[in-house]
């Protein structure tokens, strides 16, 4: 699993609560992404991604996940 890598590179920065949350967020929105595929640059992707946010302040899982599909949705119309 990509992001427990890169969360051992942040050790320091999250408590245990706040890992599990992450490691939660992340597999909810692989789940409701359709990615199965650890290897995915894709999933690497979205683990970088979920870190950082959570970087930024509190969460819970559901409010990180709700913020990483947020992020992910397409912004403006591409004409």
């Amino acid at each position: 699993m990509p992001i427990r890598a890169l969360l051992e590179e942040n050790s320091g920065v999250f408590g245990p609560g706040e890992l599990l949350d992450i490691a939660k967020a992340f597999e909810a929105v692989l789940k409701d992404m359709g990615l199965t595929d650890r290897t995915d640059p894709a999933t690497l992707m979205l683990a970088k991604l979920t870190i950082e946010l959570a970087k930024q302040g509190q969460f819970t899982a559901a409010s990180l996940r709700a913020r990483v599909m947020r992020e992910m949705k397409p912004k403006g119309r591409l004409n």
